[in-house]
């Protein structure tokens, strides 16, 4: 399968509008007569339909030379379905806030732990340390044991556990990206009634916009259902420093079902109209039929 692409249509166009125009009746008999009239223009493009009901567009080989027509050809290959989902990008400011205090305590507490060992070895040496500072120091290491669980269990509950056991280094290494607005994470849901099962195998996620889908990994599940929405919903984290907290993004959640057998059209090879997604097939050396596409399947470069 061959195609022809984007940076023809412009000229076959103007071809078009020319092949329009010269079937028009001349408004004057002496231009219809002129001697200079190149009726043969007008076969440069013919635009005609199958008995189908397809399009077809011819181009002569000059006029193919003329506005450097280039053909692509399409090539066979594999596509591991997806199920969209939406969501924003998590302003951070919360979870900065909590990994901080989860780190203070974190020092508190290996603080308190050598103050009760030093009580400890002397109370036990009959050094002149008494029960209370003894008990005191203990009471402090669990004080702040409780409190340290206490907050990771808050992370965790609106986080996720994934977020809340990350190593020390780990978490700070987050936090240092999100600050750095190197890193974010977003909140993307799918639609009422959608499921997935197991977790997906990967994400890929972008703006609203136009702009590129760039690659992320799934952290964790949701933590609450979106009371909108009501459907399962997943944190993800994306390497990235175009998205910004609040920005409205699209997901593409990689499910585990079987890869799928098909062809990438190109971006550059798709033309849209009345709301429908078209791309022209080389049929004849000189001929293109023009055939319907979905673009329910973005892909890099093109739809699948």
């Amino acid at each position: 399968m061959k195609l022809f692409t984007r940076h023809c249509y412009a000229a076959l166009t103007l071809l078009c509008v020319l092949l329009a125009g010269c079937s028009k009746p001349a408004d004057k008999p002496a231009e219809a007569g002129a001697k200079d009239a190149k009726p043969a223009e007008a076969k440069q493009v013919e635009i005609k339909r199958n008995e189908k009901g397809d399009v077809i567009l011819t181009v002569t080989d000059e006029a193919q030379k003329r506005i450097d027509l280039k053909v692509d050809e399409v090539k066979a290959t594999q596509h591991i379905p997806e199920m969209a989902a939406y969501g924003t990008v998590i302003d951070p400011s919360a979870l900065v806030t909590a990994q901080s205090e989860i780190s203070a305590t974190t020092v508190a507490l290996d603080t308190s732990k050598k103050a009760a060992a030093r009580a400890k070895s002397l109370f036990e040496q009959g050094e002149n340390v008494a029960r209370k500072t003894l008990e005191t120091a203990e009471a402090d290491v669990r004080a702040n044991e409780i409190k340290l669980k206490a907050q990771q269990q808050q992370v965790a509950l609106e986080w996720g556990q994934s977020i809340a056991n990350l190593s020390a280094d780990d978490s700070q290494s987050l936090i240092n990206g999100l600050i750095a607005n190197k890193t974010v994470l977003a909140r993307v849901d799918l639609p009422t009634g959608e499921t997935i099962s197991g977790e997906p195998g990967g994400v890929r996620i972008k703006t609203l916009s136009d702009g590129p889908w760039q690659p992320a990994k799934i952290v964790s599940r949701a933590t609450k259902v979106d009371p909108k929405t009501q459907g399962e919903s997943f944190i993800v984290q994306c390497e990235s420093t175009e998205l910004r907290p609040g920005a409205a993004v699209s997901a593409l959640l990689q499910t585990k079902s079987a890869p799928q057998q098909g062809n990438t059209i190109p971006d550059t090879a798709t033309v849209q109209f009345i709301g429908k997604a078209w791309a022209y097939v080389q049929s004849g050396t000189n001929s293109f039929t023009r055939q319907e596409i979905s673009l329910q399947t973005p892909v890099d470069g093109g739809w699948f």
